[in-house]
């Protein structure tokens, strides 16, 4: 497991312009979709006061 992780979602620009810049720096890092991982959804949500970042 790497040192960096990413909690993601369907459909996530944000999370894919991530996912580019990374694989770009050659840095691993574990994604998580918080779509069917209720457990890391609850753990961010808190960390971020209830908001998840959303696609436009």
């Amino acid at each position: 497991m790497s040192g960096i992780t990413v909690y993601t979602k369907p459909n996530c620009q944000q999370c894919r312009a991530t996912f580019r810049a990374l694989d770009k720096a050659g840095l691993d890092y574990t994604a998580i979709d918080i779509s069917v991982d209720t457990e890391a959804r609850e753990s961010q949500c808190g960390c971020q006061h209830g908001r998840v970042s959303d696609a436009a």
